[in-house]
């Protein structure tokens, strides 16, 4: 009779987009896989690959607490339904709420993965650093129940170690979630005028607001560069206003081209990818997909975003809020067709060493202590939708 893996994650879009690989590597273990998601938007694509989607109630952004004690009834309610004898968790909420809700379930194999530390970690404002103390105080109570718990960047690792909310024997540090390094393969061709691309979920805290001033200043005096920006729109006290994507478009500043499907063909054309976070990141999915399309990076010195650059070889590092550095690092990329073509070089060489999807999907299942029963099988499907960070 093989065993039930219920996954706990906030999106139905996300978890079939960056973990597809993780579901068919379990169930090539022998294990059943259900999702429990607070959305339909993707139940299809998940029941093609023969997983079950069963419905909660969680708002990742809302900070009332009755929709929290709503998400964990929710959670345990179908705990309960479903009878799994592993829970995984994604992202704060159902991390949080997932492994106190299994606990109690008596559920005995509890994993979860920490993909960054989100704008709570972010800004050091009264409000924040409220907050975070709360959060910390519910990752203490509830992640002392996993049997692992898995990071993406070295920095989160460390920080969760030395506030001992979880032991030596429990962290694993990975290398993100992994690309696919056959279907974001290394670009030959780039557009003959320079193109910027920054791809990312439309917060703040990414940095767009930055990445526009540098965009500005740089094409002050005349055209040097075409600024692309890519990403959902955020409906979130964090989210980037559209009034303002709109001004900033009809000043012919940046030119946003929505929540694209395919983000392959915009990272071929695109001569670096620019991500000036300032948000705590896991591993940036956009950063590591232009690695392996061989593409010089640039990106805040700050945890996840860091990881994925060696100064001078295959990118820069500025400072967080920095568009003075911003305008430096851009122009030296622009100015420096060549640098375009060594640094890429680089990038593909670290996305072939560290962020194959396999390999990362391997490191986890052997860390659960599972076995493959049967020949892996690749998973089909577009890139679609890739422009988030």
């Amino acid at each position: 009779m093989p065993q039930t893996l219920a996954f706990v994650y906030n999106t139905s879009k996300y978890l079939y987009r960056f973990r597809r690989e993780l579901i068919t590597g379990l169930q090539e273990t022998g294990t059943r896989v259900i999702a429990l998601v607070p959305d339909m938007d993707y139940a299809r694509q998940l029941a093609e690959l023969d997983v079950e989607v069963a419905p909660i109630r969680l708002r990742s952004h809302d900070l009332n607490p009755l929709s929290d004690v709503t998400s964990y009834r929710d959670i345990r309610r179908q705990l309960a339904v479903h009878n799994p004898e592993i829970v995984f968790n994604f992202t704060i909420k159902p991390v949080i709420y997932g492994s106190i809700a299994a606990k109690r379930k008596g559920v005995r194999e509890i994993y979860s993965m920490i993909p960054g530390l989100g704008y709570i970690f972010s800004e050091n404002t009264s409000a924040t650093l409220l907050l975070r103390a709360v959060v910390l105080s519910l990752y203490r109570l509830s992640l002392k129940h996993n049997r692992k718990v898995f990071f993406q960047n070295i920095s989160d690792y460390q920080y969760f170690r030395e506030k001992r909310i979880v032991a030596k024997n429990q962290a694993v540090l990975v290398s993100g979630s992994g690309v696919d390094l056959t279907a974001f393969s290394n670009a030959k061709e780039k557009d003959a005028f320079p193109l910027i691309l920054m791809a990312t979920r439309l917060l703040r805290h990414k940095g767009v607001s930055e990445y526009v001033e540098a965009a500005r200043a740089i094409n002050r005096s005349g055209p040097v560069a075409r600024f692309v920006l890519a990403g959902p729109l955020e409906h979130s006290r964090a989210g980037v206003s559209p009034d303002y994507l709109r001004q900033v478009e009809e000043e012919g500043v940046v030119e946003y081209v929505g929540e694209v499907d395919d983000i392959r063909p915009w990272l071929g054309r695109a001569w670096a990818v620019v991500l000036p976070s300032y948000y705590r990141e896991g591993m940036p999915r956009i950063l590591v997909e232009a690695l392996a399309m061989g593409k010089p990076v640039i990106t805040t010195d700050l945890p996840g975003c860091r990881d994925l650059v060696a100064e001078g070889e295959n990118g820069f590092l500025v400072a967080p809020h920095s568009v003075d550095g911003l305008i430096a690092a851009v122009r030296r990329v622009v100015a420096d067709p060549g640098l375009v073509e060594r640094f890429g070089k680089t990038s593909r060489r670290m996305a072939e060493g560290r962020y194959d999807v396999a390999k990362v999907t391997d490191s986890i299942i052997a860390a659960m202590g599972r076995t493959k029963s049967r020949p892996s099988t690749e998973v089909e499907g577009p890139a679609t939708k890739r422009a988030t960070a």
